[in-house]
């Protein structure tokens, strides 16, 4: 019988990097809105921010990645500090979605046994709520969004 904390070990990254599709719209999605907003300035606006005027939990990550780009990697932290997580996870898409599908089949195989040991996503996906909690309530000192 598996035990409850088993539940939060379901290996969803790899789920999402399975399908090649999947993985490059998830790319593209996100390549489209950072690279927009750095050389058109017309990147798409957060709807949670418009409508309740609090910022989202991702609430910074685009002009997070921007500064990255920028070479600004102290600052880029300070916007949100998942940033870099963001970008590799994109990557990991990235390389799912074009690698060929041996090296595709192994690194999805030791990510999802990762995954399904550790329970890092969803350790990650708690984390990154605890740390929208800390930015609406101002405890942190991170850059405004």
């Amino acid at each position: 019988m598996a035990s409850w904390v088993d539940k939060f070990r379901f290996p969803m990254m790899t789920e999402m990097m399975r399908s090649r599709g999947l993985a490059l719209s998830l790319v593209g999605i996100a390549a489209a809105q950072v690279l927009s907003s750095m050389f058109l300035h017309l990147g798409l606006p957060c709807a949670f921010h418009e409508t309740l005027h609090i910022p989202c939990p991702g609430c910074g990550l685009t002009r997070s990645v921007m500064a990255m780009g920028h070479g600004q990697f102290g600052y880029s932290f300070s916007l949100h500090p998942f940033g870099y997580l963001m970008v590799a996870g994109l990557l990991a898409c990235l390389f799912c979605g074009v690698a060929p599908r041996t090296w595709r089949i192994w690194f999805l195989n030791r990510f999802e046994k990762l995954e399904s040991t550790t329970g890092i996503t969803t350790i990650l996906l708690i984390a990154f709520m605890l740390l929208w909690a800390v930015r609406i309530t101002g405890v942190l000192p991170l850059a405004p969004v």
